[in-house]
């Protein structure tokens, strides 16, 4: 069972810069704590033209147990085939 601990009043993660993998949106996958930190890997996506959107994958960090997140890099450009 699942207990909902806290929600967020605002997005955790801001969008990405223009061009990058997670311009358009992201959504968590998978978090986990490591130590006193809080991980969060998420995917996120950005539109194209040759396919309606691609998806990627990121890694955020938390240093105050998952109230706020600060991605680790910004994902690079995104690679629309």
């Amino acid at each position: 069972m699942f207990e909902i601990i806290g929600i967020a009043k605002e997005p955790i993660f801001k969008l990405g810069e223009r061009g990058t993998f997670d311009e358009f949106g992201t959504y968590p996958t998978s978090v986990i704590r490591i130590g006193t930190d809080v991980m969060a890997y998420y995917a996120g996506w950005t539109r194209c033209e040759s396919v309606p959107f691609n998806v990627a994958i990121g890694a955020a960090i938390s240093k105050d147990g998952g109230e706020t997140f600060e991605k680790i890099g910004s994902g690079g450009p995104a690679l629309c085939l």
